[in-house]
């Protein structure tokens, strides 16, 4: 359980709270306050409770005890612990350093996955049509987003292409989520129109209420006739 750090009678927050060791060689005859019951339950004869320190904040309290060996904690030990203990808060500073670069590392990697789905979603390669060069391309400020292009024909016999264009309000995962949902909303809506006009309100209506009161959606279709 927690305890404020203002709490004294608990001899490891006094260590830490004060920032200095505490030495106690005979447990039976000491006057600091502590956790006499856990004490005698642990049959300690001496101890000692030492800060541990990362960049000059406390970190934690590593502590010793002498019980069966029948010996007493010195001085002289108090100084190879507080030595000890310097290396320990070290080595814990690392661990969690590493710690944190591998989650970083992580949720790197998930964007990178996020992205090329992301990126998978928008055409791979540009119609063809005769008398014309098409090109498109999405280059995300970020690993994900709101952006979003797509072509498709209007009709069976590919005479009129359209292309569209739309940006999600917001940016990272969040826009990104929306992108995905109109994607799917897309490809159902322009299934069987001719009319951009029809699209846009068939989009319109199956997004609201889907994507959140604080999310929005600009997009706009254009036509190329080919014949």
């Amino acid at each position: 359980y927690e305890r404020p750090l203002d709490d004294l009678s608990s001899l490891n927050v006094r260590v830490l709270a004060t920032n200095q060791p505490v030495l106690i060689e005979d447990v039976d005859r000491a006057q600091e306050p502590m956790d006499h019951h856990a004490i005698a339950f642990l049959d300690f004869k001496s101890l000692i409770c030492v800060p541990l320190n990362a960049e000059g904040r406390g970190i934690g309290v590593m502590g010793a005890d002498r019980s069966r060996s029948g010996g007493r904690i010195t001085p002289a030990d108090q100084e190879t612990l507080v030595r000890f203990a310097d290396q320990v808060a070290l080595a814990l500073e690392i661990a969690k350093l590493h710690g944190r670069a591998l989650e970083q590392e992580r949720m790197t990697q998930e964007l990178r996955t996020a992205q090329a789905m992301q990126l998978g979603l928008m055409p791979q390669e540009s119609p063809v049509i005769p008398g014309f060069e098409i090109a498109g391309i999405c280059v995300p400020a970020a690993e994900v987003g709101g952006d979003y292009f797509h072509y498709f024909w209007l009709d069976e016999g590919q005479g009129h292409l359209a292309f569209l264009g739309a940006d999600v309000s917001g940016k990272g995962m969040g826009a990104a989520t929306v992108t995905m949902r109109f994607n799917e909303v897309l490809r159902y809506e322009a299934r069987g129109r001719s009319a951009p006009a029809e699209i846009l309100k068939g989009l319109e209506a199956a997004l609201r209420g889907r994507i959140g009161t604080t999310s929005f959606v600009t997009s706009c279709i254009g036509v190329l006739e080919g014949r």
